[in-house]
């Protein structure tokens, strides 16, 4: 708390500077002031486009604020002007997990491990993994689902139209 208060003394000291937008911007995403990191990088990137550590602190303050889709695009941003950076390829791995893009998560990931291999790393790929294997069972639960619904309804269909045939017989047996 103390460092944003000092950070944004010195932003309010020099106006406009995106020097002093990327300390508040800094100091704000540490206090978990996300809202105010975002709005501090995004003037900063206006400023310095290429600074590709401001566009990583954007899409952490995204991801804080639960902006997937913002943090994904940051990410991928980040990502092509360092790519080797293992702190975007793991906030991008869980960025797809909080989407449930598990496929993506599980590939970045691995990329991760490629380049940065650890204890954390494994155990979320087996997580992923198990996810998608989950999700697969899951998948195949409904389908067989969906088809003992469609088979019922045509059994039911069936019987109905023999019940109509026998209601039939039986009218045309007593008029007789």
């Amino acid at each position: 708390a103390e460092a944003l208060k000092e950070a944004r003394a010195y932003g309010e000291s020099k106006p406009g500077d995106p020097a002093a937008e990327n300390l508040v911007g800094r100091a704000a995403l540490g206090a978990g002031r996300y809202e105010e990191a975002v709005e501090s990088f995004t003037r900063y990137l206006a400023a310095e486009p290429g600074h590709c550590p401001a566009r990583v602190n954007l899409a952490l303050g995204q991801f804080g604020l639960r902006r997937w889709e913002a943090a994904e695009r940051e990410l991928n941003a980040a990502a092509a002007c360092a790519p080797g950076s293992a702190e975007v390829l793991e906030t991008l791995a869980l960025v797809y997990r909080m989407q449930q893009r598990l496929d993506d998560s599980l590939a970045t990931y691995e990329r991760l491990r490629a380049l940065r291999p650890s204890p954390e790393v494994e155990k979320a790929i087996r997580e992923v993994t198990h996810n998608l294997e989950a999700q697969a069972i899951n998948r195949a639960a409904d389908e067989e689902e969906e088809r003992i619904r469609a088979a019922t309804a045509k059994a039911d269909q069936d019987a109905q139209a023999m019940r109509d045939k026998i209601a039939r017989y039986l009218r045309a047996v007593s008029d007789d």
